[in-house]
């Protein structure tokens, strides 16, 4: 397998101020013309603009990728899965309070990703000094998984008739998708609370197999759900003495279910159905003459149809 990516290109944005000048001199100006608030910054001021009262910096950089693969796709999804197309690489927010006296003294927001991508993330955080710190965070992986030797050559080309196995039995290509929240009241005070919540939820299509008289090919929808909420209490009792309280709460669903997917069908000679499943070793798997006349030899194993629906719930306080 050859790969070549090629980033397409690259651009940054980020927000500045100009200063205008003024040709009259007036009250509140300076020699030059300029008001006082329009004078240049000095070189070691923070950069950024002011606006309702707080100091603002942004930042977005766009790009791009091409992909230009030879060779097993499925390979190279499994160990890169790197797509072309437009992304945001990256972007950042800061807005800083200049007097403090907004919902929120400082506020800051990040992320990357955005547009394609198997992994991206997103990140917030705002802040009311003595009052909450509130924070936000949201991941997503995409992951995809064909990994070739698990598929030819299961079977040999000498078997009669040859039955091909294309792609991996196992082969998964599932989300994950994770959220964060938590909330501090009261942070510098002698009493403080948190509160916490998180989720980490995972979902796709996937595949399995069932080694019962013969290997039946199954498709196992994955789909996994964590649930989990904090609540602690904080009392700084003196400067070198604080006393906390934690309770965790995680509630789990397992949802995933199998059925049986067609593969190597091959109809009776009363013409029901039967599948013989992945290997195909004549003389030992599904058995030594599974076809005859055209039709699937009754004495060898096989599958009618599979089901398996069993949904979990658990549920585990901690202190």
């Amino acid at each position: 397998m050859k790969v070549k990516e090629v980033l397409l290109f690259s651009a940054t944005a980020v927000l500045f101020v100009s200063p205008i000048r003024s040709l009259a001199q007036g009250p509140g100006q300076t020699t030059d013309g300029l008001p006082v608030s329009a004078q240049a910054p000095p070189k070691n001021a923070a950069e950024g603009i002011e606006s309702g009262g707080y100091r603002i910096q942004q930042s977005v950089e766009f790009g791009g990728r091409i992909t230009d693969t030879t060779g097993s796709i499925p390979m190279y999804d499994t160990l890169t899965n790197l797509q072309s197309g437009p992304r945001i690489l990256e972007q950042s927010l800061s807005m800083q309070s200049l007097t403090h006296e907004g919902l929120f003294d400082s506020l800051t927001a990040s992320s990357f990703g955005w547009g394609g991508d198997a992994s991206n993330a997103a990140r917030l955080r705002i802040v009311k000094y003595r009052l909450y710190n509130f924070t936000a965070s949201f991941r997503r992986d995409q992951s995809y998984f064909n990994y070739d030797l698990f598929a030819n050559p299961l079977n040999p080309p000498t078997a009669t008739p040859v039955v091909n196995v294309n792609d991996s039995p196992h082969a998964y290509y599932n989300g994950r998708r994770m959220y964060d929240f938590g909330l501090t009241l009261f942070p510098q005070r002698r009493f403080s609370v948190l509160l916490d919540y998180s989720r980490n939820r995972v979902e796709g299509p996937s595949f399995s197999s069932v080694h019962e008289g013969t290997d039946a090919l199954l498709f196992q929808p994955l789909n996994t759900t964590l649930n989990q909420y904090r609540f602690g209490l904080t009392w700084r009792i003196d400067r070198h003495t604080t006393a906390n309280f934690n309770e965790n709460l995680q509630l789990s669903k397992g949802d995933t279910s199998y059925s049986l997917t067609p593969f190597n069908s091959v109809p009776l000679p009363n013409g029901t159905p039967v599948e013989f499943g992945l290997p195909w070793f004549n003389g030992s798997s599904p058995c030594a003459v599974p076809i005859v006349a055209g039709a699937a030899n009754p004495v060898c194993n096989g599958y009618f149809a599979f089901a398996h629906n069993v949904s979990a719930r658990r549920f585990r306080p901690s202190r």
